[in-house]
């Protein structure tokens, strides 16, 4: 650190604060022979002190004796829940009565895919692979083809009106 005698400063900042001479201005201080006692502040002498109460401080009333305002009192500030913030009410058990006036969400049970037992999903399965319901066809890959067919005729035709308006064509009577 440096430390600057003839401007009362150390590059710590905590001499140039406090105006208390930090460790490193103790060590520049006793290098040069010099006394601390004449770089600290006038702030912290036992005369400044002195002085300053010498007239002595007055006692001052307690609260009671404050003037009341009549005026609605100040608020804190709202508090605004951010996401992630942990909840502000404990989880209940599910042995305890639910909170009154709040319903619980109903869930409907899962059925599994594979098959169509009630509890579990098809990835919980323990039941064979190749296990399926009677009466259930397997499923054809035509959905996605048909889906990709319309978007590709919409495509075309919002481009053709697009055509037609660049042509100056009535593209309402399409």
């Amino acid at each position: 650190y440096v430390v600057q005698l003839d401007k009362r400063s150390c590059s710590c900042y905590r001499y140039n604060l406090t105006r208390i001479p930090c460790a490193h201005a103790m060590n520049a201080f006793m290098f040069e022979r010099r006394k601390v006692e004449e770089y600290v502040s006038d702030y912290y002498q036992r005369e400044t002190y002195l002085k300053t109460y010498s007239h002595g401080i007055d006692p001052v009333k307690g609260q009671e004796s404050w003037d009341t305002c009549h005026l609605d009192p100040i608020l804190p500030p709202l508090m605004k829940k951010h996401p992630g913030w942990p909840p502000t009410q404990r989880k209940r058990g599910l042995d305890e009565p639910p909170q009154p006036g709040k319903l619980r969400r109903q869930y409907e049970a899962i059925n599994c895919l594979r098959c169509h037992q009630a509890g579990h999903n098809r990835r919980g399965c323990r039941g064979p692979k190749n296990a399926r319901a009677k009466g259930k066809g397997t499923r054809k890959g035509k959905g996605s083809q048909r889906i990709f067919e319309t978007y590709v005729s919409i495509t075309y035709i919002f481009h053709f009106q697009i055509y037609l308006l660049l042509l100056n064509f009535d593209v309402s009577c399409l």
